[in-house]
């Protein structure tokens, strides 16, 4: 038997484990929350990073959202950071779609209600209109015929 290969004896099947003991193994029993993501080590970088920027910008919707969903403060701290983190995301700042509406309706000059639902953006240029999109339609079904056109004459010929 090379190193490799796995005796029977070693193989571990679902049916060998009870639920409770994957209870027991699972560690999002122990999240804080808001905490979405393990807590990195004292030595990440990543943490370092942020951990600073709080420091420096206690008001940092950035730090604020890595702080709580990867659970690196406890006891008052992170209940005023949870706090803080609630009334972010209840205001729509963590909204991507949201913030995507909102240069857009500052682009065109409209309003955006704040209780409207959002929807996905399609990925549109800012500038195009029907009349355009018709237009350049047109042109590309008519270049498409034309390139069918020389392919058919093409292999006529031969």
């Amino acid at each position: 038997m090379t190193g490799g290969e796995k005796r029977k004896h070693d193989q571990v099947t679902e049916e060998d484990i009870e639920p409770q003991e994957i209870e027991d193994l699972d560690a999002r029993r122990y999240f804080k929350e808001g905490q979405r993501f393990v807590t990195p080590i004292n030595g990440d970088s990543t943490r370092g990073f942020y951990e600073s920027l709080l420091e420096e910008k206690p008001e940092s919707h950035l730090a604020i959202r890595y702080c709580i969903e990867n659970g690196l403060f406890s006891g008052e701290k992170h209940a005023i950071l949870l706090k803080k983190y609630y009334s972010l995301k209840s205001s729509g700042i963590f909204n991507t779609n949201r913030q995507a509406l909102q240069r857009i309706a500052m682009k065109t000059g409209e309003s955006l209600p704040p209780e409207r639902k959002l929807k996905p953006i399609k990925s549109e240029p800012l500038d195009s209109s029907p009349e355009k999109k018709s237009k350049k339609d047109k042109k590309d079904k008519k270049e498409k015929k034309k390139k069918k056109k020389e392919k058919k004459e093409k292999r006529e010929k031969q």
